[in-house]
């Protein structure tokens, strides 16, 4: 089913963030879940979302983010939010858990402070939907 969520990226140390070391923003990836990154999009469920700022990126293990907006500089006492879209799949009958664990890549922006790096939630899903069935 459709699971759309928000990461929030915030600067605090009134400091820019270095043009060569772009801010860069992980999200695990997970064989059932697949992301969209919709540019067009200014909210999402609500909540007012920066997507034009930001480029995904498919990698093997994880899914990238990377800043580009004004000229890929997050600029110091900012923040920007990434309005993400998925779909998680989940055969009939099955229910479970999986981490939806996101992180900012070390150094990224130039960062200094790794303490609040990481971010994850456990989701429980279950599919009890019977479309095919008579």
């Amino acid at each position: 089913g459709k699971m759309d969520f928000v990461i929030q990226i915030s600067e605090f140390n009134n400091i820019d963030s270095f043009e060569n070391t772009p801010v860069e923003v992980r999200v695990s990836k997970a064989k059932n879940l697949s992301i969209t990154l919709d540019k067009n999009i200014n909210t999402l469920n609500g909540r007012t979302v920066n997507n034009a700022d930001w480029q995904l990126i498919d990698h093997p293990i994880f899914y990238r983010f990377i800043y580009i907006g004004n000229n890929r500089k997050f600029l110091a006492n900012t923040t920007s939010s990434i309005g993400v879209e998925s779909i998680l799949s989940v055969e009939e009958g099955k229910e479970g858990f999986f981490t939806l664990k996101t992180s900012i890549m070390a150094n990224s922006g130039g960062q200094t402070n790794y303490a609040n790096d990481n971010a994850s939630m456990e989701i429980f899903y279950k599919n009890n939907n019977n479309y095919n069935k008579p």
